[in-house]
């Protein structure tokens, strides 16, 4: 069942306040995995208190620029998921690591670091 202009409207703001609230942010492509992996990374960022979200790139492209962010999301290869911690600023990009290197299919594309309202992007 498609979802309704509500429904995505209201998964853009989650996201945005997902990228507001985040001290870092990782982008990787999760294309190749499978559902069973997809649910452990999910289940190991869950247990760090980190938001693991799969989007499309426009979605991912509009949060990032209503968030405030210079970053085009549109120049991500696959598909593109986001793993945001609130708490600890190296959590995220940890354990989509240590992840990406028991599953090839996991690429990690970037990620963003914010520094005091300063933002550092960085590319994979």
């Amino acid at each position: 069942m498609a979802k309704t202009r509500q429904q995505k409207e209201a998964g853009l703001q989650a996201l945005v306040e997902q990228l507001k609230s985040a001290k870092a942010v990782v982008f990787a492509n999760f294309q190749g995995l499978k559902v069973k992996e997809s649910e452990e990374l999910r289940a190991l960022c869950r247990k760090e208190n980190i938001t693991y979200t799969a989007g499309k790139k426009t979605l991912v492209a509009l949060a990032l620029k209503e968030a405030g962010f210079d970053a085009d999301a549109k120049t991500f290869t696959g598909g593109v998921s986001i793993a945001c911690g609130t708490a600890d600023d190296v959590a995220p990009a940890q354990i989509v690591a240590n992840f990406a290197k028991k599953h090839e299919a996991l690429e990690i594309l970037g990620g963003l670091k914010l520094l005091i309202r300063v933002v550092r992007v960085i590319r994979g």
